[in-house]
Parts: C-alpha cells; structure tokens; sequence
C-alpha cells in the first residue's frame, strides 16, 4: 500500500523540520526562514534563475531592488524603485531557458484569444493603491524587512502583504503571469505547466488545456482561497494521488461523461472504489480546525489587529456553503464542455451575494 501519513503525521512532519531547521540555524550557512516558501537553490544554474541581490540595479540603475515578491518555476519576481518616475515597480527575471519563449508583453495585446492556463492562488492578487509615495522605510515597515545577509549569496523570503494596511487594498483583482498562455484554438500539444493540485482531470490524463481546465484551476483556487487549504491535496505531489483525491471528494464520474483515456499507466476508473470525504464536507468544514500553532511568529497577535484573513476559527454559514458548494460542483464537472464559463462564474450567487 502507498504510504499515507494523513494530515497529523504532515503537520508533525513540518513542526520536526522547522525545528530541525531552528536548531541548526547556528550551524548552516543559510537559514530557510518559513518552510518550502523560497525557490529551490539548485536551479540557479547555467539555463536556470538569475541571481538578484538586494541592492542590485538595472537599466543603468534606473531600477534598484528592495524586496523580494515571489518566485515560480520560470522566473523571480522581485520589488524595485523606479529612480526615473520615483515609483515602486515589479521586475520580473526570467530563467535564461525561459527567455526563450514568447514574451508576456506580446499576449497582453491579444488577451482575447489565450486561455490563462495557470490559474492558482499565487496567480490572484490584490491590487494596492497609494503606496508609490512609500519611502523603502515604510515598504520595510508595511511588508517585512529582509535579512542583512549576504548567497546566491542569499535567498529571499517573499515579502508578505497580508498584514498590510487595509487603507491601501483596493477592490481590484488581478490575475498575473501569462507565462504558461495559449491560443484558445490552438493549445499546446503537451499540455501547460498547472502544478498537479489544479489540474482537470483532461489535463492530467490527456494533457488537453483548454479555458475548461482553466475553469477548473479557478475553482481550486477559489475554494483554497476561501478556506486556506487546498481542496486536493497530495502528500508527493504525484498525479495519481491527486486523481485518487479527486475521485474521493467529487465521486465516480458518470459514464455519459467524459472519462479519459488511459495515460502514464493511471485513469479515473482506477480510484472507483473509494469512499472518503466529499465536497460538502470539505466545504461545511471551513473556519472548524485552524491551527494558530503553525502560524509564525507575531502572525497571530497581528490577526487581531488588521489582515485580509478571516479571524481564526469563524465557520462557514449555511447559505454561502449552499452557494459555494453549488460554484464548486458546476465549475468541477468531470465534462469540461459543462462547466460554467467565466462568466457565469462571475455572476454566480456565491459571487453576488458576497458583495
């Protein structure tokens, strides 16, 4: 049988390793400061990341770095002044095999025609207003200050915005990197780079990427944002294990549906007989079991104050569980020509009635 720890041996797994990590921080040269939330070393390497200190300049020194604010597989994003128009702006640094491929600036003038193909709850964000004035103390100040540490000489933790002040959130959602792109009606005959958690049962199976496996991505990132858990969760992060989640919370698909083929040895079919938790339970059990002990240090009390968080602890009520529950099931459909649009899922109650 697979080894399957469940949730408890995985949160005592990441405890031991943070506690590896503390212990030994006089020990190692670099000291990871939140788990798995920088990018992986080795691919700073020759095709692979650039490497960016704080400090750096670019454009003749037009931009200089002054935080970190994230990372993917195929570049770090990074937050810089603009000395010209004494502004904050973001840099985005491509790995050198990535810098190959088309430009995201080319996509951005035929938005109408592409499928966003990467739609996670990294890839969702909040527009901030009013922050160009900030002089980099009060960036420092808003988003955490990085460490005075010199590899690649260093990596930097992301800065983190969830505590910033609510003045400065605006009601604009942008939907970011275009990196994994593609013409609706021609799709990439491999599929797209969607990490494992999100990706429609077609995509996984068939590699077919379509706006319907972007629904699909949307309605995973819809419920982890609403709940702060991933609605399918893998402990290897394997396809088959995803599919084995998929088939437990959402049940066997119909034979009218549609039901792929065959593909690295694994289909649907081979998870029919399992029982477990379904999408109602992991809906109705949102707000039930957040754990403040695996938030970080100083998180908790700032929870009380300010954050674009829901307070610990506040469950879900009964009407939006109905309305999400209804989103979920008609933007999972295992037939990816019946799911909703992004329209009607913009328009859907769930959506409406949270306004």
């Amino acid at each position: 049988a697979p080894f399957s720890p469940g949730l408890a041996g995985i949160h005592t797994l990441i405890s031991q390793y943070r506690s590896m990590v503390v212990k030994s921080s006089t020990e190692l040269r670099y000291r990871l400061p939140h788990l798995n939330n920088v990018e992986d070393g080795e691919k700073y390497r020759r095709g692979g990341y650039h490497p960016i200190h704080l400090g750096d300049t670019f454009n003749d020194g037009r931009y200089r770095v002054l935080h970190k604010l994230g990372y993917g597989g195929f570049s770090t994003v990074w937050l810089a002044r603009d000395a010209n128009q004494d502004r904050l702006v973001s840099l985005k640094v491509l790995t050198a095999e990535a810098s190959r491929r088309p430009t995201e600036f080319k996509l951005l003038r035929r938005l109408d025609e592409y499928a966003q193909g990467d739609i996670t709850p990294k890839n969702v964000l909040l527009r901030l207003s009013g922050i160009d004035a900030w002089p980099t103390e009060i960036v420092y100040q808003q988003v955490g200050r990085p460490p005075d540490l010199s590899a690649p000489e260093y990596l930097v933790e992301p800065a983190s915005f969830s505590c910033v002040d609510l003045d400065y959130i605006s009601e604009h959602i942008l939907l970011i990197d275009l990196g994994e792109a593609f013409p609706e009606l021609s799709p990439p005959p491999n599929g797209v780079g969607t990490p494992v958690s999100y990706r429609s049962p077609e995509l996984t199976l068939e590699r077919k990427a379509s706006r319907a496996s972007d629904i699909w991505a949307l309605a995973c990132t819809i419920f982890e944002m609403r709940s702060g858990f991933p609605l399918f969760e893998s402990f290897v992060g394997s396809s088959s294990e995803i599919l084995e989640e998929i088939v437990r919370i959402l049940g066997v698909p119909l034979k009218s549906s549609h039901h792929p083929q065959k593909q690295d040895g694994i289909t649907i079919a081979d998870h029919a007989q399992l029982n477990g938790f379904t999408l109602n339970d992991r809906i109705r059990e949102i707000g039930m079991h957040d754990q403040e002990s695996f938030m970080h240090d100083g998180d908790v009390a700032s929870l009380n104050h300010h954050t674009l968080l829901e307070p610990s602890g506040v469950s879900i009520t009964i009407d939006e569980a109905n309305d999400l529950t209804d989103l979920l099931r008609r933007t999972l459909d295992y037939t990816p020509e019946k799911r909703l649009s992004a329209e009607q899922v913009a328009n859907h109650s769930w959506l409406v009635n949270s306004q």
